[in-house]
């Protein structure tokens, strides 16, 4: 079985790994074990680019989230967990104004989010933190406050099983910029906005990247393509 866990016995590709070489030494020691196929060759494919998605464009689309109304777009006092927007994976920007009474720059603190977080800190630039890494503060220069959150899949082990804010996606808990709450939070639900208009060229804006990939498979000539 292939696994998601980089530490398991065998590879996403179904190769076998110093692990199961080990586990299968053991139990050579009390039955028979068969032969193992060789590892299989691996295609050198190189830079792969990537091109915008028609409307993919993260201004674009937020502007089209707002057009299409509620949908895709949730007001409230405090931020929201994506499942109480209802959407359980995907990606969420959530926007706010930092009011004038907070001096910049501020120092944007996130009580918990899952699982990764992209903080817009000044023009377009961003800072970047994820669950499972060591939490850290953002610093912003401008009053409007952008933060995209992705999740990067739902686990059913561990601490989660115990704590339910835990399997949460979305941020989850208060935003903070220097100590003060932030409040009147918009979100803007992306996972389920299809693009719509064509992409134009020349954008400085973050946005949604996508490539199509074609090989052959091996020991055939039959195409395979990826997005």
């Amino acid at each position: 079985m292939t696994s998601y866990d980089y530490d398991a016995p065998l590879s996403e590709a179904g190769d076998t790994t110093w692990k199961y070489q080990l586990l299968r030494d053991v139990i050579s020691n009390y039955s028979k074990v068969d032969t193992v196929p060789a590892n299989t060759t691996k295609q050198h494919i190189g830079p792969v680019g990537m091109i915008e998605q028609p409307g993919g464009n993260l201004i674009q689309l937020m502007e089209m989230a707002a057009e299409f109304g509620q949908q895709f777009i949730v007001k409230s006092q405090f931020p929201l967990p994506m499942e109480q927007m209802g959407q359980n994976h995907g990606i969420v920007v959530y926007q706010t104004v930092l009011p004038d009474s907070i001096s910049l720059p501020a120092d944007i603190d996130i009580e918990l989010y899952g699982d990764r977080v992209y903080v817009f800190t000044e023009a377009w630039d961003v800072q970047i933190s994820s669950r499972n890494r060591p939490y850290k503060t953002f610093t912003v220069s401008n009053r409007v406050l952008f933060i995209l959150v992705e999740d990067n899949g739902h686990s059913n082990t561990g601490h989660v099983r115990y704590s339910y804010k835990y399997y949460q996606k979305g941020i989850i808990g208060n935003v903070t910029a220097n100590g003060q709450i932030l409040t009147d939070w918009t979100a803007f639900l992306l996972s389920n906005l299809l693009p719509r208009d064509p992409y134009e060229s020349g954008s400085v804006y973050p946005g949604m990247l996508e490539k199509f990939l074609q090989t052959k498979k091996s020991g055939t000539n039959e195409d395979i393509v990826t997005n």
